[in-house]
C-alpha cells in the first residue's frame, strides 16, 4: 500500500492549470497515472503506452481484453482510425462533448490496451479546460476511465479519490478541479459498420438517433443489395452540396432518393452537406412543406457539414453554386464535381441554383422544380453506367 498520498494539485482555474503543467508532464513521462476532472466525472489516465496502461489496469482491476478509451485533442489525433459518414456526423454534432465514438483501427496502430478484440478504439473530444490542458502537456491522446473501482459510484470530487492511496504501486497525481455537478458518463456509440449505442449517457439516445437518421439510408441501400451488414460500400455515391444544408441540397437529396427508388437503383447512395452548416439543424419549414407537396419527405433531415471525408466518399458531387464548387475543389473533389444543372445542357454553361432561404413559398417551389429537372437529367446522363 501507498499509505498517505500527496495532496491533490489545485487545477480549477487557468492559473492553477498552468502551474500544474510541469508536474503533469513529469507524471506522464514516467508512465504514471493522472486523476483529473472532465465534463462528466473524474477520470484516470495516462499515455497510451505499455507501462502506463499496465499501471492503469492494475489500479482499476481491469480485466484483460477490456480496453481504455482515448481522450483526443481533435480528429487529427485519430488519423489512423477508419471514419465512416456516421462517425463524422456524430463528431460534427456532439464534439467537443460527452460522446465516445468507437472506430476501427484497421492497421493496428494503437496498443492492445486501447484496442478491443475486434480492433475498435474508443475516442472522445472533451470540452473541459482541464482535459485540454492535460492533452497539451501530453502532446497527444491520453487514456481515460472513470476514477472508481468496479461497482462503485463515479467520483465527482478530488475527496472521493482517497481510495487511490490504498492501491499498490505508484500513487496517481490527483488534479483537483473542484466538485462536479451530478451527471451521466459519456454516451458510447460503436461506428464500425451500422452504428450501435453501446452505453446510454450524457448525450440522449434520441439526439444520437436523429443524427444517425441522416446516414441510415446508406445502410439500407447496401442491405437491399444483399451486401455485408454495416458496410457503406455502394456501386456509386452521389453527394449534393449547398451552403447550410437546410434548403437546396436536402431537397436535391430527397428528390434523388425518390427517383432512385422509382428506377430501382438501390446500388446508388445519396447524401448532402453544407459548406457552412449549422450541424443538426432541420430542413427549413418552407423546404419541408414544398417537398411534401411533391411526395418527398424531409422531416428527418439534419444538416451535415461538408468535409474531406464526405468528398472522398462521393463518386459524383453536384453543387448549387460556384462558391460551393470551389469548396469541394479545395477538399480534393475537383475531378468528381460539377454544378447540379450541368446535365441539363451537356457541353454548355451550367447555371447556379439561387438560395431560396428567406423567400416565399413560390421561390421554394421554383427551386424544387429546377432541382427535380436537373436531377432527372443527371440520372438520365448516368444511366449508361448505372442502370442495373
Amino acid at each position: 500500500m501507498n499509505g498517505s498520498s500527496p495532496a491533490p494539485v489545485p487545477f480549477a482555474t487557468p492559473a492553477e492549470r498552468e502551474r500544474a503543467m510541469d508536474a503533469i508532464r513529469r507524471q506522464l513521462d514516467a508512465g504514471g497515472v493522472l486523476a483529473y476532472p472532465t465534463e462528466t466525472v473524474y477520470g484516470l489516465g495516462g499515455l497510451p503506452r505499455e507501462d502506463a496502461l499496465a499501471r492503469l489496469a492494475a489500479l482499476k482491476r481491469r480485466p484483460p481484453g477490456k480496453p481504455f478509451l482515448l481522450l483526443v485533442r481533435d480528429r487529427s489525433d485519430t488519423a489512423a482510425l477508419a471514419w465512416s459518414p456516421a462517425a463524422e456526423s456524430l463528431a460534427e454534432a456532439f464534439w467537443p462533448g460527452p460522446l465516445t465514438i468507437v472506430l476501427d483501427d484497421r492497421d493496428e496502430r494503437w496498443p492492445a490496451g486501447v484496442r478491443d478484440p475486434r480492433g475498435g478504439v474508443a475516442v472522445r473530444v472533451s470540452p473541459h479546460p482541464g482535459v485540454r490542458a492535460i492533452l497539451e502537456a501530453a502532446g497527444g491522446p491520453i487514456t481515460s476511465t472513470s476514477a472508481n473501482l468496479p461497482a462503485e459510484p463515479p467520483a465527482r470530487s478530488a475527496e472521493a479519490l482517497a481510495w487511490l492511496a490504498q492501491r499498490p504501486g505508484p500513487t496517481p497525481l490527483v488534479l483537483d478541479g473542484g466538485a462536479l455537478a451530478p451527471g451521466q458518463p459519456s454516451t458510447v456509440v460503436d461506428c464500425r459498420g451500422r452504428p450501435r449505442i453501446l452505453r446510454a449517457g450524457a448525450v440522449p439516445e434520441e439526439a444520437v438517433r436523429r443524427v444517425l437518421a441522416s446516414v441510415e439510408p446508406l445502410f439500407e441501400a447496401r442491405a437491399r443489395r444483399g451486401g455485408e451488414e454495416g458496410t457503406l460500400g455502394t456501386t456509386f455515391n452521389l453527394l449534393f452540396v449547398c451552403t447550410g444544408n437546410t434548403c437546396r441540397s436536402p431537397t436535391a437529396e430527397g428528390i434523388a432518393r425518390s427517383r432512385l427508388r422509382e428506377r430501382g437503383w438501390s446500388h446508388v447512395a445519396v447524401s448532402s452537406a453544407g459548406v457552412a452548416a449549422a450541424v443538426g439543424a432541420p430542413a427549413t419549414p418552407e423546404a419541408r412543406q414544398v417537398a411534401a407537396a411533391h411526395g418527398v419527405d424531409l422531416s428527418d433531415h439534419r444538416a451535415r457539414q461538408l468535409s474531406r471525408e464526405r468528398v472522398e466518399w462521393a463518386d459524383l458531387i453536384l453543387a448549387m453554386s460556384e462558391s460551393h464548387l470551389d469548396a469541394v475543389i479545395q477538399l480534393g473533389g475537383a475531378e468528381r464535381a460539377d454544378l447540379v444543372t450541368a446535365f441539363l445542357s451537356p457541353g454548355g454553361a451550367a447555371r447556379q441554383v439561387p438560395d431560396p432561404l428567406g423567400g416565399d413559398e413560390a421561390l421554394y417551389e421554383d427551386t424544387f422544380r429546377t432541382l427535380r429537372e436537373a436531377i432527372e437529367a443527371a440520372l438520365d446522363g448516368l444511366a449508361p453506367i448505372l442502370s442495373p
